[in-house]
């Protein structure tokens, strides 16, 4: 397997800031070292990612999960607002705080408005 630089994982975070598609975002996480996207930990989870979005620091999206099994939520798919930094992948909002996508839609977009808004852009 090839080794990672930095300056890779670093350029491919700053494309994803750029063009935040969902395999700049991706590419940029594996990059950095992360397993979040791995299809072994998103089938875990039953994880799917929605809206991606950045800010001039982050990379904001969402995703949802649903827990077959029933122990989280009642097994129904809930939504969280989740970012990565060029490091990590974190919550913004609470695990599976939203029931509807349009709901943790529009909770992104708000967090990416004032992010943008702080900037200047």
């Amino acid at each position: 397997m090839k080794s990672t630089t930095i300056n890779e994982a670093a350029e491919s975070f700053a494309e994803a800031i750029r063009i935040p598609t969902e395999y700049n975002l991706v590419r940029a996480a594996r990059l950095a070292g992360s397993h979040w996207f791995d299809a072994d930990t998103m089938r875990s989870f039953g994880s799917k990612l929605g809206a991606i979005r950045s800010t001039p620091t982050r990379i904001l999206f969402l995703s949802s999960e649903r827990d077959r099994h029933g122990h989280w939520h009642g097994g129904k798919r809930r939504y969280t607002v989740r970012a990565f930094d060029g490091l990590s992948v974190y919550s913004v909002s609470e695990f599976g705080e939203f029931a509807t996508s349009a709901a943790a839609r529009r909770r992104l977009e708000r967090i990416v408005a004032d992010e943008n808004n702080q900037a200047g852009n």
